[in-house]
């Protein structure tokens, strides 16, 4: 097992529907990979937030931890938001590695997924 934690950070949403759909895909990485540890995050509207997230596996004990947005694209929480949040993240709790990967953007897996989304119909 790696000493490395993982949080999937969503947008956030007050549809129940979508908070489910999402907490289908933070169990589905979890049950998939061997991190220390892997929780859900939201950028807005639902709970808990990104800070709440880091500083809950900061206690448990995590120190490096991947920040993986489930996100399409590169927009505004992207490339200023989010890196803001990190920063501020960074200066709070000592010894802390926190790294920002990128959204899917144009992986060639995403047409693939909308390909067989099309075929279903």
């Amino acid at each position: 097992m790696t000493e490395k934690s993982l949080i999937v950070l969503g947008h956030g949403s007050r549809s129940k529907e979508a908070q489910e759909e999402f907490s289908f895909i933070v169990n589905t990485v979890k049950n998939k990979v061997n991190y220390k540890e892997v929780a859900g995050a939201y950028m807005e509207i639902s709970k808990p937030s990104l800070e709440e997230t880091v500083e809950k596996l900061y206690n448990n004990g995590s120190r490096d931890i991947i920040i993986l947005p489930y996100f399409l694209f590169t927009g505004i929480h992207i490339k200023e938001d989010i890196p803001e949040i990190l920063e501020n993240l960074q200066r709070k709790f000592e010894g802390i590695k926190l790294t920002f990967s990128t959204p899917f953007g144009k992986e060639e897996l995403i047409a693939d997924i909308l390909i067989k989304k099309a075929n279903e119909l």
